[in-house]
């Protein structure tokens, strides 16, 4: 039994030389790999000279222009334009634990955002989350309560 605990020291040791000689041999192997050809570039940076191999696909349609205006439906059937630059159409969802109400007002939020102001002090809006793509949300502040009673 003296003997496991008086190994632990060199197993760690040894676990930890091991992985420090594979990560050395993952980046040797890395550096070791050839750069792409210039002539295989499919994208530009901003400013950068686009080489002239690169054509767009054959049969390639350019995105149509937006022909519905940016809104915001409401379960009453009211429309609204939609709030921080959003171009898209959506539905906030409003359910029983937010309830919707006629809107009221406009304000903006600390972090600048707008919202709109329902008569029951809910709130909704449109923004464009972390990856770029359309965003509808309501919610009802309230109190803070306590986690536990």
């Amino acid at each position: 039994m003296n003997t496991i605990f008086s190994l632990r020291p060199i197993l760690v040791a040894l676990t930890a030389a091991s992985s420090l000689v594979l990560a050395w041999v993952a980046l040797a192997a890395h550096d070791a790999l050839p750069a792409p050809p210039a002539d295989r570039v499919t994208t530009a940076v901003a400013g950068a000279p686009v080489p002239a191999t690169v054509q767009p696909p054959v049969g390639a349609v350019a995105a149509p222009a937006a022909t519905a205006a940016a809104e915001l439906r409401y379960p009453d059937g009211s429309v609204r334009p939609a709030l921080n630059g959003v171009g898209a159409t959506l539905a906030p969802s409003f359910t029983v634990c937010v309830p919707f109400a006629p809107i009221v007002g406009v304000e903006r939020d600390r972090h600048g955002l707008q919202w709109y102001v329902h008569d029951n002090g809910a709130r909704s809006t449109s923004f464009l989350d972390a990856r770029g793509l359309p965003f509808a949300a309501a919610y009802l502040p309230g109190e803070p309560r306590p986690l536990v009673d």
